[in-house]
C-alpha cells in the first residue's frame, strides 16, 4: 500500500458530490442549469474498473487532467441532446467513478 491518507465517504456523500460536479460541468459546457428532470446515476468501482469503461464511446471522449495523478476524467455528450452524457472520473489513480446523466425519454 501506498502512504496516502485513507478518507472512508459514505456512497450517499460521493453520489452527491459526483452530482454537483457533474450539474457544474454541464453548466460550463452549455451555459445553463442541468434540467431538474434528468435523471443522475452514480457507479462505483473498487478495483475492477473495465466494467464502467464504455470502449464504444472512447473516441469521443475528452479528457481533462485537473491534476496529475489527483483527478483525471473522460466526458462524452451526446451530440443531439446535450443532458445525455457520460463522465469517467479517476481519483488518485484508482478510484474510479462513472456518473451518467439521462434525461427523460
Amino acid at each position: 500500500m501506498h502512504n496516502w491518507p485513507v478518507l472512508n465517504v459514505d456512497s450517499a456523500s460521493i453520489t452527491r458530490v459526483l452530482s454537483k460536479i457533474v450539474r457544474g460541468l454541464y453548466c460550463l459546457e452549455c451555459r445553463g442549469r442541468l434540467p431538474d428532470d434528468v435523471k443522475i446515476e452514480v457507479w462505483f468501482s473498487q478495483d475492477q474498473y473495465e466494467h464502467l469503461i464504455v470502449p464504444q464511446l472512447m473516441p469521443y471522449a475528452r479528457k481533462t487532467e485537473v491534476a496529475k495523478d489527483i483527478l483525471t476524467y473522460w466526458r462524452v455528450i451526446a451530440a443531439d441532446n446535450p443532458a445525455a452524457s457520460m463522465t469517467w472520473f479517476i481519483f488518485y489513480r484508482w478510484n474510479v467513478f462513472c456518473v451518467a446523466t439521462v434525461p427523460p425519454e
